[in-house]
């Protein structure tokens, strides 16, 4: 499960003296052609890995790399993490082979 092997490379740096000098980028295996974007279900369920594992507070902070396609299909869902959390940042990208956005 996708969700317990990101849990085990967070524990993996956990007690690392290196882990507060870095900044975790976290994100969602998505599909670009999909009809639907993030779902609120996709923020919780990285707002709670953040709170559970106390990112913010033992690392230099968050980076949430999100598909720019799949961003552009409801981008308000973000709203309330950032919102909540505003030292975090959004890293827009497109995957290798995707045509570019114009």
């Amino acid at each position: 499960n996708k969700e317990a092997n990101c849990k085990k490379n967070i524990d993996m740096t956990s007690g690392n003296p290196a882990r507060s000098c870095c900044a975790f980028s976290l994100g969602w295996q998505v599909d670009c052609r999909s009809l639907k974007g993030y779902t609120n279900e996709d923020i919780d369920a990285m707002r709670n890995l953040m709170i559970e594992n106390e990112l913010l507070e033992c690392s230099r902070g968050i980076v949430l790399a999100v598909n720019a396609r799949v961003l552009g299909k409801d981008p308000s869902v973000f709203d309330s993490i950032l919102k909540d959390f505003p030292q975090i940042q959004l890293l827009v990208w497109t995957g290798n082979g995707e045509p570019p956005i114009s």
